[in-house]
């Protein structure tokens, strides 16, 4: 999936809770995070957007796919009354051309005064479809070509286990460059347990030791004591 963190997931969403709740073998969630895998289908979904933060039009370059091209789509336009339009182009202002950097601005301009000149046809179920194809078409091979390059440099399937890039990198630290006996181990409690304990208590202890004059070990004297019990 593209940014399914921002609008993408609904798509996915439907067609689990449709068919494939019951094939669903685990699921795992990092914080707003959603990876799951379907075993019978060799399916595993995560979001793109997690290992490669960019937006998908710059796919295709940053992996030097240069045959694959985000082209455009009238996004105000996708209403349910457009649904069967077919036309001339429509408005500039339904491909929101103010959301656009100023590189894409001007090729999106000189792309749409030049299909206009030709008068092309609008057909919207064909560019729809068209569109949602090659966006697709982008995702799955700048996907696949990321995790290629990463196997080959590193030995480790970026999506096979983690869910970001951040995970992947730290699993080839931990896998290749971590040494042995290199993490301090950290004690349960931390290295100032005492800084944990109920002052109320501490004062208890205190004042039945100086009550019945006898020594009670606690956490900030020697420390405390565990008896096991059977």
């Amino acid at each position: 999936l593209s940014n399914s963190q921002v609008f993408s997931a609904f798509v996915l969403r439907w067609i689990v809770l449709k068919w494939l709740i019951r094939l669903i073998d685990w699921i795992k969630l990092v914080g707003p995070k959603v990876s799951f895998s379907v075993h019978a289908r060799r399916w595993l979904t995560t979001d793109s957007l997690c290992f490669i933060p960019m937006k998908l039009a710059a796919f295709p370059k940053t992996f030097g796919l240069t045959e694959l091209q985000k082209g455009y789509f009238p996004p105000f336009f996708n209403r349910a009354e457009n649904q069967d339009y077919v036309g001339p182009l429509p408005n500039l202002k339904f491909y929101d051309p103010d959301g656009m950097n100023t590189d894409d601005h001007e090729n999106f301009y000189t792309w749409y005064i030049d299909l206009s000149k030709r008068q092309y046809e609008f057909d919207f179920q064909a560019e729809i479809l068209r569109y949602c194809q090659s966006d697709v078409d982008i995702l799955h091979h700048c996907c696949l070509e990321l995790r290629k390059l990463f196997h080959q440099i590193t030995d480790v399937d970026p999506f096979a286990t983690c869910l970001t890039i951040a995970s992947a990198c730290n699993l080839v630290f931990r896998k290749t460059f971590l040494q042995e006996n290199t993490i301090t181990v950290i004690p349960p409690c931390g290295y100032k347990p005492e800084n944990k304990q109920s002052v109320i208590a501490l004062k208890m202890v205190a004042w039945v030791t100086q009550h019945n004059n006898i020594a009670i070990h606690h956490a900030r004297n020697h420390g405390e004591r565990q008896w096991l019990q059977r």
